[in-house]
């Protein structure tokens, strides 16, 4: 799933660099930023629900669902200002795909971060390593369709990958 969205993060840059973004793409790039905050919420969502309930479960839970209408409300504005330009939508292209990335990183980030508070509250669990991958790629997906330093951002996270 997130190499499907890697791949459109990728189109699309490409198609602004060489000014030949069309709306069918803008559409499904924000779409493609949706999915991957979800695909990372589910992932999260699963170490929560290995706490054991009470306020600390309740506290991040309900930080998480902040974070998630928060998101889903940006993605929305960014779709509608994208919408309402029509004829000038070309100008607008560049703020949304900036926009757009920088709201998805900020909400990974805020998952990632979730996830880590859970941790050390998780008893008797395996600290599930795969999740930690995926929520590492999917970083490195949104950050990807701005620039092509592949390198640099794998020696960045990296150490995000053992948490």
């Amino acid at each position: 799933m997130v190499r499907e969205y890697t791949t459109t993060f990728l189109n699309v840059a490409e198609d602004a660099y060489h000014r030949r973004v069309k709306m069918e793409a803008i559409i499904s790039f924000l779409g493609a930023l949706r999915g991957l905050g979800a695909i990372c919420h589910i992932l999260v969502k699963g170490t929560v629900d290995r706490l054991e309930d009470g306020p600390f479960k309740d506290s991040i839970t309900c930080s998480m669902d902040v974070d998630t209408q928060e998101f889903d409300k940006k993605v929305n504005n960014l779709k509608d200002k994208f919408m309402a330009a029509n004829i000038y939508a070309y100008k607008v292209v560049a703020d949304i795909l900036f926009n757009g990335i920088l709201q998805a990183q900020l909400y990974v980030s805020k998952l990632v971060e979730c996830r880590k508070a859970a941790l050390p509250h998780i008893k008797g669990e395996r600290k599930y390593f795969l999740c930690s991958l995926l929520l590492l790629f999917a970083r490195i997906a949104i950050e990807c369709s701005c620039n092509n330093q592949y390198i640099s951002l794998l020696i960045r996270y990296l150490p995000l990958a053992t948490v």
